[in-house]
């Protein structure tokens, strides 16, 4: 991957959006900064997407150290490993991405029993079988294979059962706490009895009863664990790139997808494919746009990034498709692509030797090339206002919801705040109650119909919870007293509501706001002073 090439292929419009994601990628993940190039635009999902952003740090951490101790100990074993399991893990890969694109990771979950148990079996039980075993299993593989080696046994017949059992008295051991064998073989083989409030699975005589709220629970841990493992991975194979020169497939088409975003282009997906004398690389691409110079553009640099990301192929075809018709399509002669030298000086007409066919529709008419000027100028200040946004950003709203009673409207909220110069405290929570109050109803009254005229009532009573930690909405709802709850702000405007302030908290009148303190949270902040 050259920074050269990029370069001249970055659109101008990205390349703000972009610095700001590679900056806050390098903020999260400092030790990339050793890496020899900057094509990790991949984590950016993992920071800011749900359920990636809620992985698990600690399991992160503990799978970047048995990496980076393998590579140092077996550099060579562990490269080979990572290249005779490519297929593997690109699975992993695509399998993990597919579940989290599920819409309902951050669902408040209906308490409804029919609703819950339905959610469980339709939805949540397939999928934890198959985070098992195509997403967990080859991650763990990796471990406990290596283990067996440290210990001179054999490393055949690696399923999960055996894994676990492997990692059980290492240091890896928080890696398999979600997965539950008698859950997995039950689900798998039909052993499941649904009784009230709880579900018993069993196997083989064994049997096992988890209530409903803990079995998605350890979903949600699952789903944390394997985008722990997978950023890992991910980090590591970034950093040790001259090492192990190929990287796996599916991690190159995630970061051209990347790469290549934007308000008017995205591509959907890439499968390679076997010709009869050639290997070729199928790029499928939707365009957001009829403007012919941008559609060229967002194609050429598709093609050419494709070829310095994955090299390895002989051509490269890109579809491109749109809402209304399809727009048409190009493809690279792999070869030639490669044979070019890339310079300092180069320009991208001198990698349009290896064009080989190319076919986009053009409308023409005199009055879009204004329109496409004066939509690219709107867009440019559209994104880079999100950027000056993004930085002033400190609360984000989780939850919200409003009805009427009276004469007023009733705020029942959960908010997640951060100072981005560093700790939570009480002060900083009192400097920002207006803004929380204010944007907590904003929130609450866009999710209601602009006809309902209950939306327009003032603010009567305010109930928001304020967390210094994100976590999923389903795990805020019902999140109890731990420390990560920093407060209740509560407005009484309507005096015959009354709501007790959590238990054994420490109240507080500053102006208009009713503020009980987390002791949980006083005691800790307490402890580091």
């Amino acid at each position: 991957m050259d920074d050269v090439l990029k370069g001249i292929l970055e659109y101008p419009l990205s390349r703000s959006t972009h610095k700001q994601k590679r900056e806050e990628i390098l903020k999260n993940f400092p030790v990339l900064k050793s890496s020899m190039h900057n094509n990790f635009l991949i984590l950016n999902n993992y920071l800011i997407q749900s359920p990636q952003r809620f992985f698990l740090k600690s399991v992160c951490q503990l799978y970047s150290d048995f990496l980076e101790s393998r590579h140092h100990k077996m550099g060579d074993a562990l490269k080979e490993y990572i290249f005779k399991h490519e297929a593997e893990l690109n699975g992993a890969l695509l399998n993990l991405e597919e579940i989290n694109k599920y819409n309902w990771h951050d669902n408040v979950i209906s308490n409804k029993n029919f609703q819950l148990l339905r959610f469980i079996n339709q939805t949540l039980h397939p999928t934890y079988l198959k985070m098992v075993e195509s997403v967990l299993c080859p991650l763990l593989r990796i471990a406990a294979h290596f283990s067996r080696i440290d210990r001179k046994a054999g490393t055949e017949g690696l399923d999960i059962y055996q894994i676990v059992a492997e990692l059980k008295n290492t240091n890896l051991y928080e890696t398999t706490k979600p997965y539950n064998h008698i859950m997995r073989n039950g689900i798998a083989h039909g052993g499941i009895v649904y009784l009230q409030n709880e579900i018993k699975y069993y196997d083989k005589g064994e049997e096992e009863k988890k209530d409903d709220r803990e079995i998605i629970k350890i979903f949600d841990d699952l789903v944390d664990v394997c985008n722990a493992l997978i950023i890992a991975l991910i980090v590591f194979l970034l950093i040790h790139q001259s090492n192990y020169c190929k990287l796996p497939q599916q991690l190159l088409i995630y970061e051209l997808i990347e790469e290549t975003k934007n308000p008017w282009w995205e591509i959907e997906g890439c499968v390679p494919q076997e010709l009869t004398k050639i290997s070729q690389l199928n790029i499928f691409a939707r365009s957001k746009t009829s403007d012919f110079r941008k559609n060229q553009f967002f194609a050429v640099q598709s093609c050419l990034l494709a070829g310095m990301f994955s090299p390895e192929y002989d051509r490269y075809f890109l579809s491109i498709d749109s809402e209304k018709s399809n727009i048409g399509y190009l493809s690279f002669n792999g070869k030639k692509l490669r044979n070019i030298p890339i310079q300092q000086n180069a320009r991208i007409e001198d990698y349009l030797t290896a064009l080989e066919d190319i076919a986009i529709s053009r409308k023409h008419n005199k009055y879009l090339k204004t329109f496409y000027q004066i939509n690219a100028v709107l867009m440019s200040f559209k994104l880079h206002w999100e950027i000056i946004k993004s930085k002033k950003r400190s609360i984000s709203v989780r939850i919200s919801k409003i009805h009427r009673n009276g004469w007023g409207l009733v705020l029942n909220s959960k908010v997640f705040i951060e100072n981005p110069n560093g700790e939570i405290t009480k002060d900083y929570i009192k400097r920002w109650c207006r803004k929380i109050v204010s944007k907590s109803l904003k929130h609450a009254r866009r999710q209601r119909s602009i006809i309902k005229f209950f939306r327009y009532l003032p603010l009567g009573y305010a109930h928001i919870s304020v967390f210094r930690k994100d976590y999923r909405r389903r795990r805020l709802a019902d999140f109890g007293l731990e420390s990560d709850l920093v407060c209740v702000i509560q407005i009484k405007k309507i005096k015959r509501i009354r709501c007790p302030d959590i238990y054994k908290s420490e109240t507080e009148l500053f102006r208009k706001y009713h503020i009980a303190w987390n002791r949980s949270w006083l005691e800790e902040i307490s402890a580091k002073n």
